[in-house]
C-alpha cells in the first residue's frame, strides 16, 4: 500500500483529501514511476515549489489555503492539518489522461477499508476528488445524498465523504475551498 501524507497536526481536522491516482512520466528520457511515498513528495513540492507543480496539486493547494497565491508559510500551515493519498495505490500508466483499468478500480475498492484503517485517528471527513472515483468506491454504509455518504470504520466511527468533480474536470479551487472551509474554517485559519 502506498504511504499517505499525514500532516503533523492532522488531528485538528481529521480531514482526508482523496485523489484518484498517480501516473508515470518521462524524465531525462526515462520513464519514472511514482514511489510509495508519492503523496508525501507531492505535498512537500506543493509547499516548497508552488505554483511550479502539477495542475492538480496547484488546484488542491489553492482550495485548501483558500487563496489563489498562497505563501509557503500558509501552504505549510494548511497541509500540516490534513491527510492526502490516492485511492489507486499504483501508477495507472504514462500520462495524466490515462484512466485506471477495471482491475485497478476493483483492487482499490477491496483495499479501501484497509486504507481508512491505516489512519490513526481515522478520518472524520473525506473530500473525494473525482466523481468517476466516487462511482468506483465501495457502497456506503450511510447515504445522505448522491454526493454525501459515509463509511463506518472498524472503530465504530463514521467517515463522511463529500464527492466533488475532479480538479481537471470542472472543479475550481474556489469550489473546493468552499467545501473544505464550510466545515474547517476555524481549524485552517492562522491563530
Amino acid at each position: 500500500m502506498a504511504e499517505s501524507w499525514i500532516g503533523t497536526h492532522y488531528e485538528a481536522t481529521r480531514l482526508l483529501l482523496l485523489g484518484e491516482s498517480a501516473y508515470s512520466w518521462l524524465q531525462d528520457g526515462e520513464v519514472q514511476h511514482p514511489r510509495d511515498d508519492h503523496a508525501e513528495i507531492s505535498v512537500r513540492a506543493a509547499i516548497k515549489d508552488f505554483p511550479l507543480i502539477s495542475r492538480f496539486m496547484v488546484m488542491v493547494s489553492r482550495g485548501l489555503a483558500n487563496d489563489r497565491d498562497p505563501s509557503e508559510e500558509r501552504l505549510k500551515y494548511v497541509w500540516d492539518r490534513v491527510a492526502f493519498t490516492n485511492y489507486i495505490a499504483k501508477s495507472v500508466g504514462g500520462g495524466a489522461r490515462i484512466s485506471p483499468t477495471p482491475k485497478m478500480w476493483e483492487d482499490a475498492k477491496r483495499d479501501f477499508p484497509a486504507l481508512l484503517a491505516s489512519f490513526n485517528p481515522s478520518p472524520r471527513r473525506i473530500i473525494v476528488l473525482g466523481t468517476t472515483m466516487w462511482d468506483n468506491m465501495p457502497p456506503a454504509d450511510i447515504v445522505f445524498s448522491d454526493e454525501v455518504q459515509g463509511y463506518r470504520i472498524a472503530n465504530g466511527e463514521v467517515a463522511v465523504c463529500w464527492a466533488l468533480n475532479h480538479p481537471s474536470h470542472g472543479l475550481s479551487w474556489r469550489q473546493l475551498s468552499a467545501a473544505i472551509h464550510f466545515t474547517y474554517e476555524r481549524e485552517l485559519q492562522h491563530a
